[in-house]
């Protein structure tokens, strides 16, 4: 019994791999590259937390330190204020530090965590809307590859974060879009974190948000979103005309 048992796991195994290589060719193939795709995807994560500490702070970093990293919330508002940057990326890094330390690890691990969270909301976004893991994979290696997300994600200043909220707002409004249950007040939430966050990525959010207005006609996704609950649903199929 315990032969059979410590031969289970090779065996299945054995069947997952033989199930693999006897599908038809193209499904064989299209199987082989998603799992490369999510090896390359895995590999550009681990090496950006690799190269969190390779390099010393620079001048933009340091200057993060010194509005985030102050001895007590009163001190970060006050500090703040006379800052012409929102607040809120400040605030959140100020309690991650209070947690887990105020050192340079904590600084970009914070930055790292909101990119693989970015990442995860563009692969997810793009299920939502495609309902397809080929895209949904694909998605999450172009975001995890591209020379900005890779680059923000070892960098101590906020677009990180901002990219993370953007995508996790992205996902919102599609699921708004999707007539789904109380995802508006949730995309208006996250909207406001982005806007509270950079001016860029509010200004991002307010020229989407125009452009829903403009194609009202077409696209009631505007007016719904500002309306009641009681305002006609909007049909799934009419996502290809909005994006």
């Amino acid at each position: 019994m315990n032969k059979k048992t410590i031969a289970q796991p090779a065996h299945d195994a054995h069947s997952a791999a033989f199930t693999i290589f006897s599908l038809p060719s193209p499904s064989r193939w299209r199987i082989c590259l998603l799992i490369i795709a999510l090896i390359c995807s895995a590999a550009f994560i681990f090496k950006a937390l690799a190269a969190v500490n390779l390099t010393s702070l620079w001048n933009d970093e340091l200057s993060t330190v010194e509005k985030s990293f102050q001895p007590s919330l009163s001190f970060l508002i006050d500090y703040l204020r006379t800052d012409v940057h929102p607040p809120f990326y400040y605030v959140i890094l100020w309690l991650t530090g209070k947690i887990f330390g105020e050192t340079v690890m904590v600084l970009r691990s914070f930055s790292w965590v909101a990119y693989v969270i970015g990442c995860a909301a563009i692969s997810a976004a793009a299920w939502s809307y495609q309902k397809s893991s080929v895209a949904s994979i694909c998605a999450l290696l172009l975001s995890c590859s591209i020379p900005f997300t890779v680059s923000y994600s070892v960098e101590g200043k906020a677009y990180a974060f901002l990219f993370a909220l953007i995508s996790i707002a992205l996902v919102f409004r599609l699921r708004v879009i999707q007539n789904k249950t109380n995802s508006r007040y949730l995309y208006i939430l996250t909207y406001a974190a982005v806007g509270l966050t950079h001016y860029y990525g509010l200004g991002l959010l307010i020229v989407q948000t125009l452009i829903d207005g403009f194609r009202k006609k077409k696209s009631p996704f505007f007016l719904w979103l500002l309306s009641s609950s009681t305002a006609k649903p909007l049909d799934v199929n009419q996502l290809r005309i909005l994006d």
